[in-house]
């Protein structure tokens, strides 16, 4: 049984890719990749909004398997589009319910082809998006 909490945080992350020292004990070039936050020096003064990966940093605790928790930078984003419960004072979001839809072709007895929409609950399209 696969659990899944998920936390989300908004704006842009960097990957890197660090390394081509030799391991004392493999003799092998070592390489590490990692995703982060904007290398400070990169760093706006303006900017006051939390960088992404510190907003998920600072959300996780709210997050159990099964739940989608969000930052207050992403709330503010998707507040039209999502029924939300506020978590704490600084507007950590659970995501209960979003306007998500699945469409389908479907097919009766006749062999008349129909398009269907169904509205999904984050949990059901979370789901559907979790692939082992």
């Amino acid at each position: 049984h696969l659990s899944v909490k998920v936390t989300i945080g908004a704006g842009t992350i960097y990957s890197f890719h660090v390394g081509g020292h030799k391991c004392p004990k493999t003799s092998m070039d070592r390489w590490e990749f990692f995703l982060g936050d904007r290398p400070h020096s990169l760093a706006e003064s303006s900017d006051h909004q939390a960088q992404p990966m510190q907003q998920i940093a600072d959300t996780e605790h709210h997050a159990a398997a099964g739940t989608v928790v969000a930052s207050p930078e992403v709330a503010e984003i998707v507040k039209k589009q999502c029924t939300v419960t506020v978590l704490d004072d600084k507007g950590c979001v659970r995501i209960e319910d979003a306007n998500m839809e699945e469409e389908a072709l479907h097919e009766n007895s006749r062999g008349e082809r129909r398009m269907t929409q169904r509205r999904l609950s984050v949990e059901t399209y979370m789901k559907q998006q979790v692939v082992i």
